[in-house]
């Protein structure tokens, strides 16, 4: 299973710090959209590295989702 572990605003969004899917493979788009992650522009990392919207996800895979930082 996919293992989504979700920060900050996406919490409240998704209503969990965690979840878990069955995906085989897919898309990331795929899997995180299915929580009901809006896509304007979350950080993605997929077992701690970037990942992009069209890279491919397993069973095996930890995926990160968290809101973009900003400062000054």
């Amino acid at each position: 299973m996919v293992r989504l572990r979700f920060l900050g605003y996406y919490t409240e969004v998704v209503g969990a710090r965690e979840l878990e899917v069955r995906v085989g493979r897919a898309r990331v788009e795929d899997v995180v959209r299915l929580p009901g992650v809006p896509r304007d522009e979350p950080i993605i990392l997929v077992n701690g590295r970037p990942a992009r919207w069209c890279d491919e996800v397993t069973d095996a895979d930890v995926v990160v989702v968290m809101p973009p930082l900003g400062g000054g």
